[in-house]
């Protein structure tokens, strides 16, 4: 079954606002601006914050 509104989205897979989508519970997305990256599992997710937040920091 597919979504009715995009024949090529599952139904019931997630989204987001830019348009992307993905299924599965461990997958992760990021939804900051610039960036909107989808992540196979919670650990790169985690990874990709890390890293984020250590520059946002750098002065």
């Amino acid at each position: 079954m597919t979504h009715p509104e995009n024949p090529t989205r599952p139904a019931g897979a997630a989204a987001c606002s830019c348009g992307a989508w993905w299924t599965g519970i461990s997958r992760s997305h990021c939804a900051a601006d610039g960036c909107h990256r989808t992540f196979s599992g919670e650990t790169a997710a985690d990874r990709h914050r890390d890293r984020t937040a250590a520059l946002e920091a750098t002065p």
